[in-house]
Order: structure tokens, then C-alpha cells, then sequence
């Protein structure tokens, strides 16, 4: 019998992705919501955003927003 993949859903600036990988890194991210490589990623959390590094490893699960904006150039 075969292993079926869990589905998980992100939204990436407003619109909805699926994958099923349950980690990505920040420039998977990108890749998959199309968001250009110059700008910055960020995980939304209620008031706040956490930036993401292209390198940096994100534990997925259903629901989590992202949202890029360009880089202003603050490390």
C-alpha cells in the first residue's frame, strides 16, 4: 500500500501554496511563491515579523504566512 504525501498549505504574499515538504529554507520559500531573490522574507506572526534567511531552515505546517518586501538593505 502506498504512503500518501501530507499536504501542507503557506500563503506566500497573500496567495496560497501547497507542498510536501514539511521544512523548506528561506530561498526555497521564495522560490516557491516566486518572490525575487533580492528581497526579504518574512514569517508572520499576529503584530510581528520574523525575517528569514535564505539558509535558514523553516518548519512547515498549515497556515503559515509569509510576506517579502523589498531589501532595504538592513542586515
Amino acid at each position: 500500500m502506498a504512503t500518501q504525501l501530507k499536504i501542507i498549505h503557506i500563503f506566500i504574499n497573500g496567495h496560497k501554496f501547497e507542498t510536501t515538504e514539511s521544512q523548506l529554507t528561506g530561498a526555497q520559500i521564495k522560490s516557491l511563491g516566486g518572490v525575487p531573490s533580492g528581497e526579504t522574507l518574512y514569517l508572520k506572526h499576529g503584530n510581528s515579523d520574523d525575517p528569514i534567511a535564505d539558509d535558514q531552515i523553516v518548519k512547515l505546517h498549515n497556515g503559515l504566512k509569509f510576506e517579502s518586501a523589498p531589501d532595504g538593505g538592513v542586515s
